[in-house]
């Protein structure tokens, strides 16, 4: 089922106490409550509530607005910047063959465990879409390979959360993992938490909605690469974005954050609530 289209398997500060969010938290500013929860970890924060561009224009590099960490550049088209009335925000806008890329050796080399933070709608007909992938070519013919973002399949099929991680297959017995979760809806703004721990086996993943854990509808585990791949590029808005992109996401992101560790419920719950 998934092989034709998305393929199909499965360093470190902690933050304060796990939990909702405290009177600490709601005194303090998103800006402290993110760096407190990704700390050394915190890989790249991009966020457009922030935006330097002029609204209705395309991203330049220098406009990216990126609070912390590694920089990603344009790939072979310009996201927009929008006034997301899903989002109720500025936001980037990623239509067709737009994307955001990561060169190669995004993450270090013993990069076992990944989490992604983002809060982001689907303005088109849900169907399937990236949001991130790790890979040149896409996420489950490499090793160590990352995949995000909502794909049609599942029982009943519908458009579901999906989250993956990349192992060459075959051999069937080390094929990547996938979860699809919940059904996602067109024009609804969600905050979404993804943790990915390849260090264990089988590798595990989550997925957060909104500071909730999602139900799983269909789960593909296997034991892959215990590390993310240090070789190949990253893509934000569709699949391949500086070659022949393809599978665009159609949607706007407000904040997209990488945390090289896996949050815990209690921090999915209390920085998903600031997004």
């Amino acid at each position: 089922m998934m092989r034709s289209g998305f393929g199909g398997k499965r360093g470190v500060l902690s933050s304060r106490a796990t939990g909702f969010q405290d009177d600490a938290d709601r005194a303090g500013s998103k800006d402290k409550l993110v760096r407190s929860i990704g700390g050394s970890s915190l890989l790249s924060w991009i966020d457009a509530t922030r935006t330097s561009n002029t609204i209705g224009s395309d991203l330049t590099n220098s406009t990216i607005d990126v609070v912390a960490g590694t920089e990603p550049v344009l790939g072979s088209n310009a996201p927009s910047t929008v006034q997301s009335s899903v989002l109720n925000s500025t936001a980037y806008s990623f239509q067709t063959n737009e994307a955001l890329k990561y060169n190669a050796g995004l993450f270090a080399s013993n990069t076992g465990e990944v989490t992604i933070v983002t809060r982001y709608c689907l303005t088109s007909t849900p169907s399937n879409h990236i949001l991130f992938e790790l890979g040149n070519t896409n996420y489950f013919s490499i090793d160590g390979g990352i995949g995000l973002g909502a794909i049609a399949g599942g029982t009943p099929s519908e458009t579901r959360f999906w989250a993956a991680w990349g192992g060459q297959s075959p051999p069937a017995s080390d094929g990547d993992s996938f979860i699809l979760t919940d059904e996602v809806e067109q024009n609804v703004a969600y905050s979404v938490v993804a943790t990915y721990e390849a260090d264990v086996n089988p590798n595990k993943l989550d997925l957060y909605k909104d500071g909730a854990i999602t139900t799983v509808n269909t789960d593909v585990e296997f034991d892959g690469p215990d590390t993310a791949n240090t070789a190949e590029k990253a893509f934000i808005g569709c699949r391949a974005g500086d070659s022949s992109p393809s599978i665009p996401l159609n949607g706007h992101v407000a904040t997209f954050i990488i945390i090289t560790r896996k949050l815990t419920a209690g921090e999915a719950q209390r920085i998903t609530s600031t997004l």
